[in-house]
């Protein structure tokens, strides 16, 4: 019975926190100065605490299915992300599960999308134990009542399906719209309230434009009642690069009827060091000077693109293995793999209105992995 009645009262709270959310998307695109998130894999009790420190509301994060399911319909082991719930719930911010990561058992590349139908019903599956656990009323809220009450309220349905490495297959915006909408239909009976962000996608030559891509989705029956908020990914060669990638997928909204629907940035980043001659790559001051720049572009632009959050892409940099290529996005970090700030980490701490802090962060919990909620701190 409290049981019922826990979940009738959270239930009811998350429902008009919905409801005021969904009275503000608008609004928090059109907001006068939008709010930050980061993306991270890692999130232990001191790199949260600088992080909600600095200035970040969210907290975007990868949830890979075949981290929690290894084995062909095996049992759900949660121990990674109930880490990263758990200390961005204690410090304030907000989680955007970015949901992804097929099992090798499933795709011949892990990582691509479920095909088969038997397939695409153990990914509804996981889908519906993931949001049982982390979403409105969820277990790991019930298990663990004194923390402060943080459902997941945004999911995101998959990640740049306008390139082959994240979708097996032709380029087909049809094909991805039918599998948003399967994922949404699990999502969404799991939790009525529960809202759906589009799959980030960068406008790169290297797959399928997103506004290309955007502009097939739209043509989709239903697509649009598919998703509450549009995502990109903004990368470029410099800040108005940026900019205008963002100005080019809201005029795709707004010529196809959705002109009131949060544009959110889901990845946004210059590196550091990396590939030489990569258009991505600066030192540490330039990184920080893209930071700033592109920031206050966007922010200077928020009411007319109705921008929601954005999310710098990486929380901390992520060498390559040895003997494997190097890439651009593993030198995006505010901090560098062993945890000390650049350059950039202050300048994301000034846009958002937080304290920088100083000096490296210590290794916690978060990296040395939890057992479940048996072993939560």
């Amino acid at each position: 019975m409290r049981h019922a009645m826990r979940r009738g009262i959270r239930a009811g709270a998350c429902a008009l926190a919905a409801t005021a959310l969904l009275a503000i998307a608008p609004g928090m695109a059109s907001a006068a100065s939008p709010v930050f998130g980061i993306h991270t894999q890692r999130l232990n009790n001191f790199e949260a605490t600088r992080m909600a420190d600095g200035g970040a509301s969210w907290v975007r994060t990868v949830f890979e299915w075949r981290d929690v399911q290894p084995e062909k319909d095996g049992p759900y082991n949660w121990s990674k992300f109930d880490a990263v719930i758990l200390h961005a719930a204690l410090h304030g911010m907000t989680v955007l599960p970015v949901v992804i990561g097929t099992p090798d058992y499933i795709a011949k590349t892990p990582g691509r999308q479920p095909r088969t139908q038997a397939d695409l019903h153990r990914f509804q599956l996981f889908l519906d134990a993931l949001v049982h656990r982390y979403g409105n009323g969820g277990d790991f809220w019930d298990a663990l009542p004194l923390i402060p009450y943080t459902p997941v309220t945004h999911w995101q349905v998959w990640n740049e399906p306008n390139l082959h490495t994240y979708w097996a297959g032709e380029l087909k915006p049809k094909a991805f719209a039918k599998f948003l909408s399967i994922a949404r239909d699990a999502i969404t009976s799991a939790d009525p309230l529960a809202k759906i962000v589009l799959a980030g996608m960068p406008e790169t030559k290297a797959g399928l434009p997103m506004s290309t891509y955007l502009k097939g989705l739209y043509k989709v029956k239903g697509f649009a009642q598919d998703i509450d908020a549009v995502a990109a990914h903004s990368y470029a060669a410099n800040a108005k690069g940026a900019l205008a990638t963002m100005r080019k997928e809201r005029r795709v909204m707004d010529e196809n009827g959705d002109p009131d629907k949060p544009l959110w940035v889901t990845e946004i980043g210059w590196a550091s060091a990396g590939p030489k001659n990569h258009p991505l790559v600066r030192n540490e001051k330039g990184q920080a000077r893209l930071l700033t720049d592109s920031f206050n572009l966007l922010e200077a632009d928020a009411n007319k693109l109705r921008l929601g959050p954005i999310f710098w892409f990486n929380w901390r940099d992520d060498p390559a293995p040895e003997g494997a290529p190097d890439h651009f996005s593993r030198h995006t970090g505010l901090f560098t793999a062993d945890r000390k700030p650049k350059p950039a980490w202050a300048a994301f701490a000034k846009e958002a209105g937080g304290d920088p802090g100083s000096g490296q962060i210590l290794p916690g919990t978060g990296d040395l992995g939890l057992g479940g909620l048996g072993d939560l701190p």
